[in-house]
């Protein structure tokens, strides 16, 4: 999280989240993600790492987005052909 842009880093709620001890990040179950994925009304769901060398050109963005991201989720949703 050092990553975070000076503007963001100095906003007030940013600032009190930071000063909180940090907690132990737990592993998140793949398994029970992909439940919660679809039952949101995903068709389908993948997972992917972000350390994954075939992602790459990828890194710059997740980095500035989502500093400290391991994990990409992608959401699949039909679409209706016809009107597309």
């Amino acid at each position: 999280m050092d990553k975070l842009p000076t503007r963001l880093a100095e906003h007030p709620t940013v600032r009190a989240v930071r000063s909180r001890p940090a907690a132990q990040a737990g592993v998140i179950d793949a398994d029970w993600l992909r439940a919660v994925c679809l039952d949101a009304g995903g068709d389908d769901v993948g997972f992917a790492s972000v350390a994954d060398p075939e992602l790459s050109s990828e890194l710059p963005h997740v980095e500035t987005a989502l500093p400290g991201a391991v994990s990409y989720v992608s959401l699949v949703v039909k679409m209706n052909r016809d009107n597309v």
